[in-house]
Formats: C-alpha cells, structure tokens, sequence
C-alpha cells in the first residue's frame, strides 16, 4: 500500500498530491511504527517500571527528572541526573536497535534511509532545512551564549562552560516564579485565559481532562485526540511552576485545535494534516507566558 501510494502520488497534482502525500506519510509511519512495536513496547515499560535510588528514597524514574529540575542543591541534583542516566542506558540499548530496524525497514520501501523517507512523505527539504537554521544559529549565538552565562552564574552560580545539563534544567525550571504558578491554580488558569479567547472549557463536552495521579503517569501534559473532534482527552499532572503551566497550555492548545475542527473535513486534513498547523495553536497559548500583558493581568 506504502508504495502504491508513492507510485500514484508521483502522478497527482494540487490537492489530491497533499491528499496522497498524507496518506503516505500515515501509512508508512504506521507501517514503520509496527515494525518496531515490540522493541517500543519493551523501553516504553523500562521506562514506566524503572526507579533511581536517592539517600534511601526509591523515585519512579519518569518523575525523577521532575525531582531534579526542582532541587536547589547542585550535589544532590548531580546524584539524581546520574541515577537518571543509569537507567536511560539501559533504554538507550533498545532505543537503538529501534533506530537500526527503522533504517533497514526504510531501505526495503525503497529509500535510502528513514530520514530521507520522511523527508519525502512530510515534503520538507531536510538539507536547506539545516542552512536555514545554521544560518539562524550564526545570527544568535553570541547573543544566547552572553546571556546564558550571566543568567547561569546569577541563578544557578556556574558558568556556561561549566555547566551539567541538570543545571540547565534548574534554571529552566524558574523556582523563584512558582507562587505566581500554583499546581492547584493550573486548571482554573487556562480556564480563564480560554475564556478571554471566547471558549468555555467547561461546556466543552468534547474536551476531557485526566487529572488523576498515578505513579507511572508521564508528569509532561500530553492531548490525545481519540476521535476528532468528539472526543479529546487533555491528561495532565500538575506539578506548578511556570514550566508546567507552558506545558499544559501548549497541550491545550493542540486540544483545542482537535475539538474545534469541523466533523465535515477530509480526513486526510483532520487527522494526517500538516503537523505546524497544530503546533501553531500549542505554541501560541504556550507562549502567552511569556507576554507582559497577559501576566499583568
């Protein structure tokens, strides 16, 4: 089907090629996808099952990277980063020989590799791609490295050079912002900043929330679109803090997005469209964090 697909899409135009090119993208990564449900399957529990130890204390592993971007003492921070690592080792094994199976499942529908199977299907030149962003990269760098260190050595009392990822991901974190961002105001939050944009997330029938803690739950927000735009589930668990906030707005976004589409649209659009349509609405209410205005108010 994956190649029959290819075949007709080579003699398509306008919207019937975009149409054809969706539903070999759908196709081929689902194909794919199967290929290696297994190794996925097996690292997806690694990853749910896995703990670290830390002084005595057993953490599940999908919440230690939460432990750690909220830990002010740098040692203890290392020994959670370092535990995490441990762990991602074991994962990275099957992680790997996911790749590999990728790569040589792509090479048998007739490409020269999975990148360059995407870069077909998705319609993205992935070379001038990388031009654009090294091109992007040369403007800003001097301006992100001066700023990074000052910020580094104010927050956190490293330098770039000498700083762990760990450390990123506390200053990241922001701690000094999380009264204005309580766990228990996240909801009520985007509520009112959805209602300001003209929705009502409470008479939004087709919106569901998962709030329950779990232990093996991902602590990232996630939006799963089962049917669109009937059903759309927002599983969330709030944490607080201004990056947990980004996070369940960027989600809410791509809900929104889900639940406000017209049932009447091809499917090729509804479900398998172009994925930046999407990621605009997420980063649009994410990046509302970051506009004076809005936090004023």
């Amino acid at each position: 089907l994956v190649l029959a697909l290819k075949e007709k899409r080579e003699h398509a135009k306008g919207e019937e090629e975009r149409k054809l090119r969706h539903l070999q993208r759908f196709f081929a990564s689902r194909y794919l996808v199967n290929t290696v449900k297994e190794l996925t399957e097996k690292a997806d529990t690694m990853e749910s099952k896995e703990t670290i130890r830390l002084n005595g204390e057993t953490i599940p592993f999908r919440q230690a990277a939460v432990r750690g971007a909220s830990e002010p003492k740098r040692e203890k921070r290392s020994q959670i980063h370092e535990a995490r690592n441990e762990v991602i080792d074991k994962i990275n094994v099957l992680s790997l020989a996911r790749t590999e199976k990728l790569h040589e499942t792509s090479k048998e529908l007739g490409y020269a590799n999975y990148a360059t199977l995407f870069e077909t299907v998705r319609g993205i030149d992935f070379r001038q791609l990388e031009k654009l962003m090294q091109d992007f990269i040369a403007k800003t760098e001097s301006t992100y490295v001066n700023r990074m260190e000052n910020a580094l050595l104010d927050k956190v009392g490293v330098g770039l050079d000498d700083a762990e990822i760990h450390d990123v991901a506390f200053f990241l974190r922001a701690r000094e912002f999380d009264e204005y961002f309580p766990k228990e105001g996240a909801v009520r939050t985007l509520s009112k900043m959805l209602a300001g944009l003209g929705f009502c997330l409470e008479e939004q029938k087709n919106i569901m929330i998962d709030m329950e803690e779990r232990p093996t739950k991902s602590p990232r927000a996630f939006c799963s679109a089962i049917r669109i735009p009937q059903e759309v589930k927002l599983v969330i668990l709030p944490q607080g803090g201004q990056d947990d906030y980004a996070s369940l707005f960027h989600e809410a976004g791509h809900a929104e997005h889900c639940a406000c589409m017209s049932p009447e649209l091809a499917v090729e659009y509804k479900r398998l469209g172009d994925d930046s349509v999407s990621e605009t609405f997420a980063y649009l209410l994410e990046y509302l964090l970051t506009d004076e205005n809005w936090l004023n108010q």
